[in-house]
């Protein structure tokens, strides 16, 4: 078995450090045991996305954001089609919104006033850790994946699809989410593999350290 990963607009979309969410779904699947393929795509590149299994997009500065919104308008059949897994996050989600290439359907509305804040949001019973600086909010009926305080505009989820408002190395900070998303990328490609234990003691320790020092959350 083989998956493969594109990390769209790789060095283009990269504002805070976005690249180590793609590297860590890559170290992942390497600690599975399966042959796994990076591709680091850029503007010059056309959209090759047949035998991809996992699509990223990060955040950008909006100049840049509008100028991946022309390149992938051309794509939007292709992607409107794809049914394995896309992540994006920060203000990449508003590509895939109904305000641009209307592939899920969720908007994005305009805050008032910028938010900066980093947050604790509850997964499955677990607490992660997200940052914001944005004044994007998703508005969505859909299930929102996290359950912040305000139970909303941080998240959507449609089956494969996951749109999350949060900047940064977000998966390498939240091993549980990271191990969810990965393994449900195998799974889709192969249902019968057996998933491997992976030793997250580092990554466990230092997210309960944080949670436990700034938050006084035992996780």
């Amino acid at each position: 078995m083989k998956i493969k990963i594109l990390h769209l607009f790789y060095d283009f979309l990269n504002l805070y450090g976005e690249s180590f969410n793609s590297l860590a779904l890559h170290n992942y699947f390497v600690n599975q045991e399966i042959e796994v393929e990076l591709i680091k795509h850029n503007l010059e590149m056309d959209l090759d996305i047949e035998n991809v299994d996992v699509l990223y997009v990060g955040a950008g500065e909006e100049s840049k954001l509008e100028i991946a919104f022309n390149y992938l308008k051309k794509y939007q059949t292709k992607l409107k089609n794809f049914k394995k897994t896309i992540i994006c996050t920060g203000n990449a989600t508003i590509l895939f919104s109904k305000n641009y290439l209307n592939i899920q359907n969720y908007e994005i509305v305009r805050n008032q006033t910028r938010i900066v804040k980093e947050e604790v949001l509850k997964f499955k019973n677990q607490s992660l850790i997200g940052f914001y600086n944005t004044y994007d909010l998703i508005k969505s009926d859909q299930t929102n994946l996290f359950l912040n305080k305000d139970n909303k505009y941080v998240s959507y989820n449609n089956d494969n699809f996951y749109a999350i408002e949060m900047i940064g190395p977000f998966l390498v900070r939240n091993y549980f989410f990271l191990k969810f998303v990965a393994d449900k990328v195998i799974l889709n490609k192969k249902s019968d593999y057996l998933i491997k234990e992976i030793n997250f003691e580092y990554e466990k320790n230092a997210l309960t350290a944080f949670l436990k020092n700034y938050y006084s959350i035992e996780n």
